[in-house]
């Protein structure tokens, strides 16, 4: 495979192509799945990895270690969530055009997987999250939620799939 890091430059972003599955299921255990593809920067930085997207038109950052992990995304729909499966729950919000609406997140667990070793050149080929958790939006409505996250190089596509 070809290497795609830039090892003359430290903490250099790497094109890669993003893709984040989710599946939600509410308490009646209805479920919704969704996958989204996003063109995006990564960059290691020690034992964690950056990646930076555009997500409907706005600026979205995901951070993932092997212990926590957090995912912001702007605008008029944005968010920061962290996932943490050592707290209890973490506070949030999802802020809508209508108001923003108060949430928790209990995360139960976070697997990071296909990180090569430190000190080899190319740390993005294969590397996938999988992050479990339960949302709670204020007024009591929960579900449990999963969501997987992977990286490949820019050149096996690129673009935005909803």
């Amino acid at each position: 495979m070809k290497n795609t890091a830039n090892t003359e430059t430290p903490n250099a972003e790497t094109p890669v192509l993003l893709r984040i599955e989710g599946v939600q299921t509410d308490t009646d255990g209805n479920t919704q799945r969704s996958a989204q593809e996003y063109p995006a920067r990564y960059m290691a930085r020690g034992d964690s990895h950056l990646l930076r997207y555009r997500a409907d038109r706005e600026e979205a950052v995901l951070c993932l270690s092997r212990g926590k992990a957090r995912m912001q995304r702007g605008g008029s729909g944005g968010t920061d969530m962290v996932f943490d499966p050592l707290a209890p729950s973490t506070d949030c919000a999802y802020r809508t055009p209508f108001g923003t609406i108060p949430m928790k997140v209990r995360t139960r667990k976070i697997v990071l997987m296909g990180e090569n070793k430190r000190g080899e050149e190319d740390r993005t080929p294969g590397l996938r999250c999988r992050i479990s958790y339960r949302l709670i939006m204020d007024g009591g409505y929960e579900m449990d939620c999963s969501v997987t996250i992977r990286l490949f190089p820019q050149e096996e596509g690129s673009g935005e799939k909803d």
